[in-house]
């Protein structure tokens, strides 16, 4: 390429388009059958947001008597409700629970008992683990709102689960 000041313009750009059109279309096309390719065999996957705002727990409060009566204890001291919220969410007894709702395990296994033979506890591991890599719970601190997302297969089932 000539530096000697000469300008380029928006001709000089086309014309080397136009000289190697075969390479630009070649690489156009091949980009598109290798998009088009992976995305038929990549798994469908569907993402289920719900969002909420978590009130205050002052003592004595109907908010208070509810995280109680939940098992929650009195979240009025230091421990803020959002936290506690975030841990419940989390827990393995909440995943046991929703692979026990959501049918996610045969029928003649039960994700509370304690009677499951290795291969059972495995599934269940391995389903549990699923669970939560596809589960994010976000807490907004100074509005004190909460997120939880949920992705999976399949759409009806990501939104119950949120």
């Amino acid at each position: 390429m000539d530096t000697t000041g000469e300008e380029i313009t928006l001709r000089t750009y086309l014309s080397v388009i136009q000289r190697h059109y075969r390479l630009v279309v070649a690489a156009t096309l091949v980009t598109t059958a290798a998009v088009a390719i992976l995305q038929f065999f990549l798994p469908v996957s569907y993402s289920a947001s719900t969002y909420g705002f978590i009130p205050t727990a002052e003592k004595g409060s109907s908010v208070s008597g509810i995280t109680t009566a939940l098992g929650l204890g009195d979240l009025s001291g230091d421990v803020s409700l959002g936290a506690q919220l975030q841990r419940v969410l989390t827990s393995r007894r909440f995943r046991k629970d929703i692979v026990k709702a959501f049918g996610l395990l045969p029928p003649q296994v039960d994700p509370h008992s304690e009677q499951l033979s290795r291969a059972q506890r495995l599934q269940l591991a391995t389903v549990l683990g699923d669970i939560g890599a596809s589960s994010k719970i976000t807490i907004e601190k100074a509005s004190n709102a909460i997120s939880v997302t949920y992705i999976d297969t399949d759409a009806a089932r990501a939104a119950a689960i949120a």
